[in-house]
């Protein structure tokens, strides 16, 4: 059944794919639509919103959405609505504990919500998990298929706002790091976690290649141009190496 109307947000219409793949780098989604066989066309919708549809019997749906917890909270609600019921989300986090090396993949199994969004859904005290069947599934193909290329971690992250707001209750975030297998901050778990209690079918599971320490957010610049270029290089190289497998994956 094809879905009519038109999605405020995402730009998407006259599409009903079954799963999607999510990321916050444009550079990402164009590697991934030239493997994305099928496609067609592209929906545009706010600045940051962008998907195309592609695969057998255009089922699956890439995007790009803007790592914000609003921003995935309105681009989710209207993939559900076009029958998404499978969110693979590929993102960037920021490292909050030493000794992990940048370029890290994170298997994300939970999140803790310190960001505005996730408490408007969920009651506090809610375990914001990822799907069971989902991560089982991700890590099996993931770690097997890439195994040697990353180093990967499974754990939590805390999600906020910003970055950049977070340096500012360093001590709150620090403590939750004491008691929980906290690897990393970002802004999109919590929110797309807490999604899978508004909508009961939906199963999400994201994973992360962790960048710089968060506390590089408290100063405004990268002191060295070119290794900002190569980092960020490496970044979409693994972020795009992740997504083509969970696109295998996917098309299974």
């Amino acid at each position: 059944m094809v879905i009519s109307g038109v999605g405020l947000v995402t730009g998407l219409h006259g599409v009903s794919p079954r799963a999607a793949l999510i990321f916050d780098c444009e550079e990402v989604y164009n590697n991934i639509k030239k493997s994305l066989e099928g496609a067609f066309g592209e929906y545009i919708g706010y600045p940051g919103f962008k998907a195309t549809v592609g695969g057998k019997e255009q089922s699956i749906l890439i995007a790009t959405v803007p790592p914000f917890p609003s921003a995935v909270y309105e681009a989710v609600t209207e993939l559900t609505i076009f029958g998404v019921r499978t969110i693979l989300a590929v993102m960037r986090a920021y490292r909050i504990k030493s000794g992990i090396a940048e370029g890290s993949v994170l298997l994300t199994s939970a999140s803790i919500p310190l960001d505005s969004v996730s408490s408007r859904l969920v009651p506090n005290g809610v375990p914001l998990i990822a799907s069971t069947k989902l991560f089982n599934r991700v890590k099996e193909n993931l770690v097997t298929a890439n195994y040697g290329d990353f180093n990967y971690y499974i754990g939590y992250t805390i999600s906020v706002d910003s970055p950049k707001l977070a340096t500012l209750e360093s001590e709150k975030v620090q403590e939750y790091t004491k008691i929980k297998p906290v690897v990393a901050i970002d802004t999109v778990a919590s929110p797309l976690y807490a999604l899978q209690f508004l909508y009961p079918s939906l199963e999400v599971m994201i994973v992360e290649v962790l960048q710089r320490s968060v506390r590089e957010f408290s100063t405004a610049f990268e002191e060295s141009l070119e290794k900002y270029e190569k980092d960020e290089a490496e970044t979409h190289r693994i972020l795009s190496m992740i997504a083509l497998a969970l696109l295998e994956m996917v098309r299974e």
